[in-house]
């Protein structure tokens, strides 16, 4: 039974053409477009040229803003150059552009970063640090203050502090293992993708089991077979060619060079315990719904494809705007749940939601089986 059941799926197109094919096609397209975007997104090639203007500033600011740039344009790798000739407000605002990518205004305890729109729109990144340093400098401004009035000796070394700790190529955590490509989520999520498209194996695993549905079924539940094992049987032989199809695209992904955990254990694990929770889930629906086959698999796509695009597919912000508006949904979205799990798996340090994950999909997993089970033994014969 087994090898028969095995044979008939290996065979199906339909399963190589979603669960293969259609995400490899996505990969593809995803390296074309997001090859070292982020690389480019999240590097400077120059220092930014600044001044600094100062329009009523106190003058501990204007003077400890002014060590602190000075201090920060030093080295070869220094991620600003300090054009201290430019003073006056009309000066700068002739000259940025030119002389100048951007200009700081000093006004009272208050510090603006001023560029032009060209400027500030082409060069995302750099203005972002030109605001890490104006940050930086007011959240150390009080103890700065404090050092020059009681102690000089000490304002070198917090400058330097402060000077330190804007950088835009250093990544320091203890919660990830590496700094983190915001674009590989979607290599992620294209393999959970193909993963949860073997539903269609789920119903088809529930539609051979209904009388009302095929003519092998019919023959199937008047016979002394056991049901539960046939299940286990149609769950075993549809499981093995979906789990060799992620574990493609998994080498897929890792020739394409998109970071992957080096843990081959757990990746195993979460190859089967999403496959598996892929075809519980199908079977699951397929209770639920009437008609053949390909009735309930068309009736599915449509929720399938709601819940794909609400676990971050199409945009990787999705999840942050669902969580936001309804957390309960990244909870029981299974796409969700797998791309957290696999996205931790990559990233994370800590494994214990990793873990949780497969727990939850292990679980869901037997009680949607042991339903489906019952649902077979119980079926109607009416229809026989």
């Amino acid at each position: 039974m087994f090898k028969n059941a095995l044979l008939r799926n290996i065979r199906r197109r339909s399963f190589y053409l979603w669960s293969f094919f259609f995400p490899f096609v996505l990969m593809c397209l995803f390296r074309l477009m997001f090859a070292n975007l982020f690389d480019i997104e999240n590097s400077m090639s120059d220092p930014v040229r600044v001044a600094v203007v100062t329009e009523n500033a106190d003058s501990s600011v204007a003077e400890g803003f002014d060590m602190m740039m000075e201090q920060i344009s030093k080295g070869d790798d220094r991620i600003v150059d300090y054009n201290r000739d430019i003073t006056g407000e009309d000066e700068a605002g002739e000259k940025i552009g030119t002389e100048i990518d951007a200009y700081y205004l000093l006004s009272g305890s208050d510090i603006k970063v001023v560029t032009d729109s060209d400027y500030s729109s082409g060069n995302t990144i750099e203005v972002n640090i030109l605001r890490q340093v104006a940050d930086s400098f007011m959240n150390e401004y009080s103890l700065l203050e404090e050092a020059m009035r009681t102690n000089p000796s000490l304002v070198e070394g917090i400058i330097s502090d402060m000077s330190s700790s804007v950088s835009h190529t250093v990544y320091k955590s203890q919660v990830y293992k590496t700094q983190i490509n915001t674009y590989n989520w979607y290599f992620y999520t294209t393999i959970v993708m193909g993963m949860i498209f073997n539903f269609s194996g789920g119903i088809a695993i529930v539609t051979g089991l209904r009388g009302d549905a095929s003519e092998t079924a019919k023959r199937l539940l008047v016979s002394p077979v056991n049901k539960f094992g046939v299940v286990i049987v149609n769950i075993a032989c549809r499981l093995l060619p979906s789990c060799l199809i992620t574990a493609a695209l998994f080498g897929v992904v890792f020739l394409m060079g998109i970071p992957l955990s080096s843990n081959i254990p757990l990746i195993a694990l979460f190859i089967v315990c999403g496959n598996l929770f892929t075809l519980a889930f199908g079977a699951a629906i397929a209770m639920l719904l009437k008609g053949t086959a390909t009735d309930r698999i068309n009736k599915t796509w449509g929720f399938i494809m709601l819940l794909v695009f609400l676990s971050g597919e199409m945009s990787a912000m999705m999840p942050a705007i669902v969580e936001k508006i309804c957390p309960v949904i990244n909870d029981i979205n299974p796409v969700t749940v797998m791309n957290y799990a696999l996205f931790n798996l990559t990233y994370s340090s800590d494994l214990r939601s990793f873990y949780t994950s497969m727990l939850y999909l292990t679980l869901a997993s037997l009680v949607m089986m042991m339903l489906e089970a019952l649902y077979v033994r119980r079926n109607s014969y009416a229809s026989l």
